[in-house]
């Protein structure tokens, strides 16, 4: 084989990657907590690890060193960034990867930098939590962890006080100190970038537009590309997504920004030293800009210059989320309509008869997702419309 790739994290987000690496007769090592993880099994060599262990991961590489590492889990980027560090290898550094892991320090960068983003406060304690409330104006709040973990673990609105102790402990539940970071609530236009760095270059290969799930969560509903922010906005839409990224010393990687614009300007959300999960690697951004996702990861890790023409204008792509009542499921009728009707990329139901359908508290409570091409945003958009409605979830005893 003519290169050795690691992986960092296993779950079928990671798969499209293996897919990639092998057909570039790369061997492909996976690292996960968990051997039956689905990219594990699709692995040349699967590495059982707690993947939030730099030194263990390392450690576990010493018999076969990888010739570039990759992840596709925030939990995965410490781990990357360290091996990287240790091995020599091109990629994210620690100190990077150590400003997209943690909010707190994200938020304190981009405040001494000049990047735009909110005001905020940390508690330990709800009695903290008050006080930074009252000195960031009053209600309406956010609270999330501190540590980055993605997939909207741990994130709420908190709109008045009888709201605070729940909110703090679903935030602390999902960080490693226990610690809850409390920042303003801008209500905007919200925003997801995938974005490349280069030898100090960034490059952002695509924008959507973001709907949220019901409050309190602030779980994405549907991301829709393109965005539709355009002219002086849109450039300046641009020039800060890159700015936010620099700022945070990312490079030799892919990044995933989440951004709000508002009348009175723009308000970085989080970044991260990955790209965007689910679809958006494989499937999305492939389509929207023309630009193999995957293989250009592949070639940061390595080192090698990148090469490409993005899609202009960007096509239209809607990454619509099933989110339908929580309860017993019994049967889903519709799927397979779905999946052959003209412009539907993907269509997947995640549970299986006798699973139990949460509440969308997280990302990880979604059930599956739909994913939905045209010539237009407004034709994909009535495109999932349509397959959302064809497809029927029953629920036992209902």
């Amino acid at each position: 084989m003519d290169k050795r790739i690691a992986i960092i994290g296993g779950s079928t987000t990671s798969i499209p990657l293996i897919r990639a690496a092998k057909a570039k007769n790369y061997e492909c090592i996976v690292l996960d907590a968990n051997l039956n993880a689905a990219g594990m099994k699709q692995a040349d060599r699967a590495v059982v690890v707690d993947i939030n262990c730099p030194e263990r991961c390392l450690h576990s590489l010493a018999p076969f060193p990888p010739d570039g590492i990759l992840t596709v889990t925030d939990f995965g980027v410490r781990s990357m960034a360290f091996i990287n560090d240790s091995l020599g290898l091109t990629g994210p550094t620690p100190q990077a990867a150590a400003n997209c892991t943690n909010k707190k320090r994200m938020r304190d960068i981009w405040h001494a930098t000049g990047c735009d983003t909110t005001q905020y406060g940390i508690a330990h304690s709800p009695d903290e939590a008050k006080k930074i409330i009252a000195s960031l104006g009053g209600f309406p709040v956010i609270f999330k962890p501190v540590r980055s973990t993605g997939g909207s673990r741990g994130v709420s609105v908190v709109k008045k006080n009888d709201q605070l102790w729940t909110a703090f402990n679903f935030a602390k539940k999902y960080d490693n100190k226990r610690q809850v970071l409390i920042e303003e609530y801008h209500q905007g236009l919200e925003h997801s970038a995938e974005v490349i760095v280069q030898n100090g270059k960034p490059i952002v290969l695509a924008i959507s537009d973001k709907v949220k799930a019901p409050e309190p969560y602030r779980v994405d509903k549907s991301v829709d590309y393109p965005t539709s922010v355009h002219g002086a906005k849109y450039e300046k839409l641009i020039q800060t997504i890159c700015k936010s990224v620099l700022a945070l010393g990312l490079d030799w990687t892919a990044a995933h920004v989440e951004i709000c614009s508002k009348p009175d300007g723009f308000y970085l959300f989080e970044a991260a030293a990955r790209s965007g999960g689910g679809a958006t690697a494989s499937t999305i951004i492939p389509y929207v800009t023309g630009v193999n996702y995957p293989d250009v990861m592949l070639q940061l890790c390595l080192g090698e210059k990148i090469d490409m023409t993005l899609a202009t204008p960007p096509k239209s792509c809607i990454y619509r989320f099933l989110t339908p009542p929580s309860g017993p499921l019994e049967s889903i009728e519709g799927i397979n309509t779905v999946r052959n009707m003209k412009n539907i990329l993907e269509c997947d139901f995640y549970l299986k008869p006798g699973d139990t359908i949460q509440k969308i508290r997280t990302g990880m409570d979604r059930s599956g997702h739909i994913v939905a091409a045209g010539l237009t945003r407004a034709e994909a958009t009535l495109l999932a419309d349509r397959a959302e409605s064809l497809i029927r979830v029953n629920h036992t005893n209902s």
